[in-house]
């Protein structure tokens, strides 16, 4: 029997049930844009590796038993999306034939990809100065910006179709070199990161082997924990020059310092292993809320859901709206915990559910959430099979926001209902006429790919179903 009281019960039990969710996944990565993957990545990132150093008998950390309690809601969060993923999400797509229903493909403009990465990359730009200080505009700024990301990945994904492997690297490099250019640009590393994450588990689709990718999952933590740690130690230079708004080129050499001095991650290093507990350890935080409220008994009840339903609204239509982006006080409100005037701690997906119901608003959420997730993540991996790019980023880029698994809810809702109205327009307006739609006349012949679903089912040639929609 296992000893319920230990925290490696618990991260033993985190990890197999996202090892559960990932094989699920990989077995229906025909129909996948690697969103779920992206969740469980940024998920396992923030709540499982800072509780798996405390494994070490001799760590210490900041509290191992204040970790433990965060680490079970944690655990009870990532098993309910588990069965919200694996269970309920495949019976919904089969009674609704969620993604069943396309016997059109599409034949997109090849310059798509490119005009959404010029799209993303003009939206920093743009807004970058005053104008992205205006109502609404930061939320239309984020979400535009996302556009990067697509590009990047339907760019690889072209080129991958072509067989042009060096183009392949060199936009995937660019890809690879989005943290060091938010490092540069904001002084921080895990917008970057984040960013960099989403591009990789979408183009795991196109692997193969799970053995090659399983590998190259080992060798990409191994590198980030090593930019990780070593970013933790210079982040004070570092931010000094990008803060203090010191040239360009300084901003670069001290990166450029950082990489040429670069600390390869040990995991027998106490060092590296106090720089992680610092700031990827968010079972602390919530642990520290469960904890205080069993103390205090000042659950949120929903307060901050409802916060998150306002931040729909955009600030141009209600100027005086009472909520703004970020988590504000909510962590020191259910920590009691102070920080330091002008640090920005994320209360996160887990302790912002915990602090308003309890475990049972962490079940329910995460649930909702692994089945929201699967549904956008089959749907949109269908469009993309069929070459529908546009109606892709509608289901994709949206879905983008629930990924920020650290911040707070008003912070995704913003992002979600901002992406929505910037995707429509910008597919309307912009690049609705780069798409030509077309009937596919290999789908009527039985040399169609079949495409496996998250269902479980076959989707193979269907000229009766094909018929029956022409007629």
């Amino acid at each position: 029997m296992f000893d319920t009281s230990s925290i490696g019960f618990w991260v033993f039990l985190w990890i197999a049930a996202a090892a559960v969710i990932f094989i699920f996944r990989w077995k229906h990565r025909d129909t996948s844009a690697g969103l779920v993957f992206a969740y469980l990545c940024n998920f396992t990132i923030l709540h499982w590796v800072g509780a798996a150093i405390y494994l070490r008998s001799w760590f210490g950390g900041s509290n191992p038993d204040i970790t433990r309690l965060g680490l079970v809601e944690s655990t009870y969060a990532v098993l309910a999306l588990g069965i919200g993923s694996v269970f309920l999400a495949p019976r919904l797509i089969r009674m609704f034939r969620i993604g069943q229903e396309a016997a059109i493909s599409h034949e997109p403009h090849r310059d798509l990809p490119a005009a959404f990465l010029i799209g993303g990359v003009a939206s920093y730009v743009l807004f970058s100065g005053d104008l992205g200080r205006l109502p609404s505009m930061s939320a239309v700024s984020s979400a535009s910006q996302q556009f990067i990301i697509v590009g990047i990945c339907l760019l690889c994904r072209e080129a991958w179709g072509r067989r042009d492997i060096g183009s392949v690297l060199a936009y995937l490099g660019a890809g690879l070199l989005l943290p060091f250019f938010t490092i540069v640009s904001q002084g921080f590393l895990g917008f970057g990161a984040m960013a960099c994450f989403t591009i990789l588990c979408f183009l795991s689709g196109m692997i193969r082997s799970l053995w090659r990718f399983t590998a190259g999952a080992l060798v990409m933590a191994m590198l980030f924990l090593s930019l990780y740690v070593s970013y933790m130690r210079d982040r004070g230079v570092i931010r000094d020059a990008v803060w203090g708004r010191q040239s360009m080129q300084l901003r670069i050499n001290r990166v450029y310092t950082m990489m040429t001095t670069l600390e390869w991650f040990d995991p027998g290093n106490d060092d590296h292993l106090r720089r992680i507990d610092r700031r990827l350890n968010q079972n602390y935080l919530v642990g520290r809320a469960v904890e205080h409220l069993a103390a205090n008994d000042s659950y949120a009840n929903g307060e901050t859901i409802v916060d998150a339903g306002i931040a729909l609204v955009p600030r141009a239509i209600w100027p005086d709206k009472p909520v703004s982006a970020g988590s504000g006080d909510l962590v020191s409100r259910f920590t009691g915990l102070q920080f330091a005037e002008g640090t920005s701690v994320g209360i996160g997906q887990v302790m912002e559910w915990y602090v308003n119901f309890g475990r049972a608003g962490v079940v329910i959420w995460f649930l909702f959430l692994g089945v929201l997730l699967t549904v956008a993540d089959t749907v949109a991996g269908v469009k993309l099979r069929n070459g529908d790019w546009l109606s892709f980023t509608v289901w994709y880029v949206p879905s983008l926001a629930l990924l920020n698994i650290g911040g707070s809810l008003v912070e995704v809702s913003g992002m979600a209902g901002a992406s929505i109205v910037v995707v429509s327009l910008v597919n309307r307006v912009f690049l609705y006429r780069l798409q030509r739609r077309q009937r596919s006349s290999p789908l009527l012949q039985s040399k169609a790919m079949p495409v496996r679903l998250a269902s479980g089912r076959r989707r193979a040639d269907l000229p009766r179903r094909i018929a029956r929609s022409e007629s």
